[in-house]
C-alpha cells in the first residue's frame, strides 16, 4: 500500500490527488472515439505521489487489462522543483516524453526539458515500476506476443492499445496540474516511443506539437517487424494495421510535426520514415547524417527544443521548405525563414547496398542565394535531400527524394598522406638545383640579375632565361622567376646604368666590412632606372609572356635580392639618394603587370604599401614571403592583408637562409605553416646544405611541408548509366576532393576517355566542366560534378574501358596532372573500369 505524504507535497509544490478535469470541452469527435474510449482517456486519472524531490514519482490508474485495473509508473519534473524555486512554476508549457523499446522513463530527459522551462512527465509503458520490475497490476510488457493480435484475446488487451491509453492518460494527468498552461502541450518519443507519438497524435488532438524521433508509421513495410512483432495471421495482420499502425493517425492528424531521424536507422528505414512524414500537412523534418539509434544521442538535438518552443512559446520558428522541385538532375529548393539561413548541404547516397541502414551517405556544402538553393545531383543517387541551417545552427531537411535508375559506379582508392609525395607542377618544394629532401615539384626557380640580361644598352641576351625554361620543360614543369637589380655582392646592373645614376652607391650588405663583397645599390627614384627597368621587362614579356614554360613572375627589381626591402640602409644617403617614393613603388609593380598580362604574379610582403597596391590591381596576384618556418613569416599585419589571396593566386614561401641539422622546431613550423597559410610552392634553393645528415624527424617534417603545400585532387567516385547507347546523350557524375591547401592556379582540362578494351585506342573523349582553378580545399566534403555528354553514332557495340586524364589546357606539353588516387598509368591516365556500349 502506498501512502500519500501531504508535507512532502507542500515542500515540492505538488498537487491534490484529484485535480481539475479538462476533458469536457476537448473531446475529439473523430470516428474512432468509441474504439479508444476518449471520454475516459481525456479525464484526469487517479494518482498517487510516492516520492518527491527535484523529481516526483507518480503512480496513476490506467485502463483495464484482462478485466483488472492497471497502474502506471511515471516521473515528473518542473523548473521550480529542479531549482527549488516555487515562483518558477507558473503557466508552464508541457512535454510528454515517451521512451523507446526496452527503455525506461529517463530522469535526464525530463530534467533537460525542465531546465528549458517545461513541466515534463515520462511514463513507463512497459508495466514496470521505479525498481524496473514489472508491477503486479502493470499491464502488458512489450513482447512480440503482446504486440500481435490473437483470435482468442480482446484487441484492447494488446500492448499497443494499452500503451497508447497510458500515454493519453499521462497527458490528461499533467494537464490538470495548476502550474501548467493546458493549451501548451507537446509530445515527443524515441524509437517505439516515436511510433507511439505518431499514433497518439491522431487520437489526442489536445497536443500543440508532436516530435517523433526515429519511430514512424508503415512499419509493416519493413521485413524486420514483419518477421518479429507483426508475425501473425493475415486477417489479424490487416486488423493490426487498420487500428495500430501510426500511418493511420498521421493521415488525419492536425498536430504540427517535427520528424527526426538518422540516415542509417536499422529499425525505421528512411523509406518508411519519409512516407510517414509525407502524410502530415503541417510538418518539418530533420534527417541527420549518421545519427545513431541511441536514446541519449537525441537529447542534444537542439532542433527538438527549438521546434517545441516555436509551437508553445511563440518563439521564432524553424526554417521551412516552401518549394522543392527536381527537373532532370537539377534540384531546386526555396526556404521560408524568419532568421538568416547561413548554411546548406546536399545529403545523399549512391550506395547500391540492398539494406538502407548499410548505405554510405555523403554530404556536400551548397550555396545559398535569397533563401534559394540549387544542387546538381549525381545520376546514381539513390536518395537525396537538402539540409539548411539558420544563424542559430538549427537545421531542417527537405523531403527525401528516391531514385531507382540503374547506374554503373566506379570507386577509386585514395593515396594516403603517408605515401611518398605526389609530384606535380605548381605544388611542393621547387628548386634551382636538383637536390633537397622532400622535393615534390616539377618546377624550377631562379632570381636573375639585370646585368646578365642586358650587357649593353638595348642589347638583350636571354640565354640564362632560355636555359632555365629548358630545364623546366625537361621536367614537365614551369619556371618561377624574379628579376632583380642588386647582386648579393658586386654589381647587378649593366655598367651603362651606373653611369646614368649619380646617386647610386656601394653598400656592405653582407655586413663583413670587406669592400670586395660590397653590393651596388641603385637610386630607385632615378627616372632612368624606372625607364630602363620597364624596357627590360617589356622585352622579356614580349618574348616569353605566352611561353607555357614560364609559370609565375615574382615581382622584383626593387630592394636587396629584389625582396622589396632595403634593410641596413639609412635614407637619405650621403650620395643624396632618397627612400623609394610611392609613385615609383607603383611604377615598378605596374611594369611587371603590363609586361606579363597572361601570367600569375606574386608580390613580396616586406613593403606594405607595395603589397596593398599590387593586390588591388588583380586577383591573379598572390604573395610571397621569406622567413618560412619562423614566426616572422606569419606577421599578423601582413597576414590580414593577404588572407584571402590564396583562393585565386599562389602563395610562395622560402625558408630563412640555410639551416644545419638539429633544428626540428624550424622543420615542424614549416610543416604547420604550409597548410595554415595555403602555401602553393616552397623555394628551397638556399635551405639545405648538401652532404649533411639531417635526422629522420627533420626530413619527415620537411617532406610533409611539401606534401601539405599546393593542391591534392582526387576523384573518389564516378557514375554513368548502366546502359550507354551510341548516338545518345548520357550523364557523367563524379565526386571530387581537394585534400591540399590550394586550388590549381593554371588551366587544366579534366578529360573523360573511352578506349578500346583490346589495344587502348582512344575512340571518344569529352571534357568535364570541372575547373580545378575553382576547386578550393574541401576538407571532409566532396564536390559533385555533373557533365552532360554525347556518344557518336560511329561507336560500335562492345566492351570498352572508361578512363580519366587531366591535361595541360594550354599546350599539352606538361605531364598530365597526378591525382591523389591509385592506378596512374604510364601516360598519366587512370582506368576506372569497363563499360558496355550498344549501337
Amino acid at each position: 500500500m502506498r501512502i500519500l505524504i501531504v508535507v512532502c507535497l507542500q515542500l515540492c509544490f505538488l498537487l491534490p490527488v484529484m485535480a481539475k478535469d479538462l476533458s469536457k470541452n476537448d473531446m475529439s469527435q473523430n470516428d474512432d472515439s468509441d474504439f479508444w474510449n476518449k471520454k475516459k482517456l481525456f479525464k484526469t486519472p487517479e494518482y498517487q505521489i510516492t516520492a518527491s524531490d527535484s523529481i516526483s514519482t507518480i503512480y496513476y490508474k490506467s485502463i483495464e487489462y484482462q478485466g483488472k485495473e492497471t497502474e502506471v509508473y511515471a516521473i515528473y519534473c518542473t523548473p521550480g522543483m529542479l531549482f527549488k524555486d516555487k515562483s518558477l512554476d507558473k503557466n508552464l508549457p508541457i512535454v510528454v516524453c515517451v521512451h523507446g523499446g526496452a527503455g525506461i522513463p529517463y530522469r535526464d530527459w525530463i530534467i533537460r526539458w525542465a531546465r528549458k522551462g517545461y513541466a515534463a512527465i515520462a511514463m513507463d509503458w512497459r508495466g514496470n515500476g521505479s525498481d524496473k520490475k514489472h508491477l503486479v497490476n502493470g499491464g502488458p510488457e512489450q513482447t512480440p506476443d503482446n504486440i500481435q493480435l490473437h483470435y482468442d484475446r480482446n484487441i484492447k488487451d494488446s500492448w499497443t492499445y494499452q500503451a497508447v491509453s497510458q500515454i493519453i492518460l499521462a497527458h490528461s494527468l499533467i494537464l490538470s496540474f495548476p502550474e501548467v498552461n493546458p493549451s501548451k502541450s507537446v509530445i515527443t518519443g524515441l524509437s517505439w516511443g516515436g511510433f507511439l507519438t505518431s499514433l497518439v497524435s491522431g487520437i489526442d488532438n489536445r497536443f500543440k506539437a508532436a516530435i517523433p524521433v526515429y519511430g514512424c508509421g508503415y512499419i509493416y513495410e519493413h521485413d524486420f517487424w514483419n518477421n518479429n512483432s507483426l508475425k501473425m495471421d493475415k486477417d489479424l495482420y490487416q486488423k493490426w494495421i487498420t487500428h495500430f499502425d501510426s500511418s493511420v493517425s498521421l493521415r488525419k492528424t492536425s498536430v504540427p510535426f517535427l520528424f527526426v531521424a538518422g540516415t542509417n536507422d536499422f529499425y525505421y528505414p528512411i523509406t518508411i520514415w519519409q512516407k510517414s512524414a509525407s502524410l502530415v500537412k503541417n510538418k518539418r523534418q530533420l534527417l541527420k547524417f549518421e545519427m545513431p539509434h541511441a536514446t541519449k544521442a537525441t537529447f542534444d538535438v537542439e532542433e527538438i527544443y527549438a521546434f517545441a518552443n516555436s509551437m508553445v512559446n511563440d518563439s521564432i520558428q524553424l526554417p521551412k521548405f516552401t518549394s522543392v522541385k527536381l527537373k532532370g538532375l537539377l534540384l531546386k529548393a526555396k526556404i521560408s525563414s524568419k532568421t538568416r539561413i547561413t548554411r546548406a548541404e546536399l545529403l545523399y547516397t549512391e550506395d547500391d547496398s540492398e539494406k538502407w541502414y548499410k548505405k554510405k551517405w555523403k554530404h556536400v556544402d551548397l550555396g545559398i542565394k535569397n533563401n534559394s538553393v540549387e544542387a546538381k545531383l549525381p545520376p546514381s543517387y539513390k536518395a537525396v535531400c537538402i539540409n539548411v541551417y539558420n544563424v542559430n545552427g538549427y537545421g531542417v531537411s527537405s523531403d527525401v527524394l528516391f531514385n531507382n535508375t540503374k547506374t554503373l559506379s566506379f570507386q577509386t582508392t585514395e593515396i594516403p598522406m603517408s605515401d611518398p609525395a605526389i609530384v606535380n607542377s605548381g605544388t611542393g618544394w621547387h628548386f634551382g638545383c636538383d637536390w633537397g629532401p622532400g622535393a615534390n615539384s616539377y618546377d624550377v626557380g631562379a632570381r636573375i640579375l639585370w646585368r646578365d640580361l642586358e650587357p649593353t644598352r638595348g642589347n638583350y641576351d636571354f640565354t640564362i632565361i632560355e636555359n632555365l625554361l629548358k630545364q623546366a620543360e625537361s621536367k614537365g614543369g614551369r619556371a618561377i622567376v624574379r628579376f632583380r637589380a642588386v647582386a648579393t655582392s658586386g654589381i647587378g646592373m649593366p655598367d651603362y646604368m651606373i653611369e646614368l645614376m649619380p646617386k647610386g652607391f656601394m653598400k656592405d650588405w653582407l655586413f663583413n666590412k670587406k669592400p670586395e663583397t660590397f653590393a651596388y645599390v641603385p637610386d630607385w627614384n632615378d627616372p632612368d632606372f624606372i625607364e630602363r627597368a620597364r624596357a627590360l621587362l617589356n622585352a622579356i614579356g614580349k618574348k616569353y609572356n605566352n611561353d607555357p614554360r614560364l609559370g609565375v613572375i615574382d615581382i622584383g627589381m626593387y630592394g636587396r635580392w629584389g625582396e622589396w626591402h632595403c634593410a641596413g640602409i639609412k635614407y637619405p644617403t650621403e650620395e643624396g639618394a632618397q627612400e623609394i617614393s610611392l609613385e615609383n613603388i607603383k611604377a615598378i609593380i605596374d611594369m611587371h603587370i603590363e609586361a606579363f598580362p597572361e601570367k600569375r604574379l606574386v608580390m613580396m610582403t616586406d613593403n606594405i604599401l607595395g603589397l596593398k597596391y599590387a593586390l588591388s590591381k588583380s586577383e591573379k596576384i598572390g604573395w610571397r614571403r621569406d622567413s618560412y618556418g619562423t614566426d616572422w613569416f606569419q606577421n599578423p599585419e601582413r597576414m590580414e592583408i593577404v588572407k584571402d589571396c590564396w583562393k585565386t593566386a599562389p602563395v610562395i614561401a622560402e625558408p630563412i637562409g640555410e639551416f644545419a641539422p638539429g633544428k626540428i622546431e624550424f622543420c615542424k613550423k614549416m610543416e604547420q605553416q604550409a597548410g595554415e597559410f595555403h602555401v602553393a610552392t616552397i623555394n628551397g634553393i638556399n635551405t639545405f646544405i648538401k652532404g649533411l645528415n639531417y635526422s629522420d624527424e627533420e626530413i619527415a617534417s620537411v617532406t610533409n611541408a611539401g606534401k601539405n603545400s599546393g593542391f591534392r585532387f582526387a576523384i573518389t567516385n564516378l557514375s554513368i548509366p548502366e546502359k550507354l547507347v551510341s548516338g545518345q546523350k548520357f550523364v557523367v557524375s563524379s565526386l571530387w576532393k581537394n585534400n591540399g591547401s590550394t586550388p590549381a592556379y593554371e588551366h587544366w582540362n579534366v578529360i573523360y576517355q573511352i578506349r578500346t578494351h583490346q589495344n587502348g585506342k582512344v575512340v571518344w573523349e569529352g571534357c568535364s566542366s570541372l575547373s580545378l582553378e575553382k576547386l578550393l580545399p574541401t576538407g571532409t566534403n566532396e564536390v559533385v560534378i555533373i557533365d552532360n555528354m554525347f556518344l557518336p553514332k560511329s561507336l560500335n557495340s562492345g566492351i570498352y574501358d572508361f578512363l580519366i586524364i587531366v591535361k595541360d589546357k594550354e599546350t599539352n606539353y606538361r605531364m598530365p596532372l597526378a591525382l591523389a588516387i591509385r592506378g596512374r598509368q604510364h601516360d598519366g591516365s587512370y582506368k576506372l573500369g569497363a563499360i558496355s556500349i550498344q549501337n
